[in-house]
């Protein structure tokens, strides 16, 4: 029996570390079928806290929504997408990330029956859910748009 060469072994390593590397990553279909799933339960949630009707109503809805978000982004970043959607869905997670972390300011402005800041604030993160929302329907992923 003869030692193996070094570029034998080379050969048995490359062919190892190709083995199940991405391989596990959802098709399209699966994708949207389970991003889907959460981002449906986000928007049921929402609906439960109701319409921000007056200050104390949007402070406490904001708080709601953050709390809300911060579950299906976390949701949504374990998804294992196609690789060729992995850069569109993390720009989309990071446009609702971003727009969420002005969601305590918002509540916070409510509180202190500032309307002008809320709103400002608000308007800022309408914004940014805008250019997420368009990775989102990029993907195929329409449940997951926000307003």
């Amino acid at each position: 029996m003869r030692p193996a060469t070094p570029v034998a072994l080379l050969a048995v390593v490359a062919a190892l570390a190709g083995c199940g590397g991405g391989g596990n990553a959802a098709s399209y279909p699966e994708l949207q079928r389970q991003a889907a799933a959460i981002c449906l339960r986000y928007h049921r949630g929402l609906a439960k806290l109701g319409a921000p009707s007056t200050l104390p109503r949007l402070a406490k809805v904001a708080q709601g929504a953050h709390r809300l978000g911060a579950q299906e982004r976390a949701a949504l970043e374990r998804l294992d997408p196609p690789a060729d959607a992995r850069e569109s869905l993390a720009r989309m997670i990071d446009g609702f990330r971003r727009a969420d972390a002005l969601l305590p300011s918002v509540s916070r402005a409510a509180r202190a029956k500032k309307i002008a800041t809320a709103r400002t604030i608000a308007r800022r993160g309408r914004a940014i859910v805008k250019r997420a929302n368009r990775d989102a329907v990029a993907l195929g992923l329409a449940d997951c748009r926000r307003s």
